[in-house]
């Protein structure tokens, strides 16, 4: 039913934004090296984009795709997603 469909995409919507959050505790966490952080950064990215496209409504994504575009000095980009 639709209301099914509604509640699976909100899930993985939460779901990825959730591995983002992991990915960039990783990242963050240091220790290896600099390609490492820009990988699990890049898979954050990934991450919360598939979120926004199962659920608008993650606001959560939208503020760590921002975070990660401005680390990336991806600043008009980013001002674009918060908005």
């Amino acid at each position: 039913s639709e209301d099914s469909e509604i509640a699976a995409k909100r899930f993985l919507g939460s779901a990825y934004t959730e591995k983002a959050k992991v990915s960039i505790q990783a990242a963050l966490q240091g220790g290896g090296p600099r390609s490492r952080r820009s990988k699990l950064l890049l898979d954050a990215l990934d991450d919360v984009s598939k979120a926004i496209e199962y659920d608008a409504s993650q606001i959560d994504a939208y503020t760590i795709k921002a975070q990660i575009l401005i680390d990336r000095q991806e600043f008009e980009t980013a001002r674009e997603v918060l908005n």
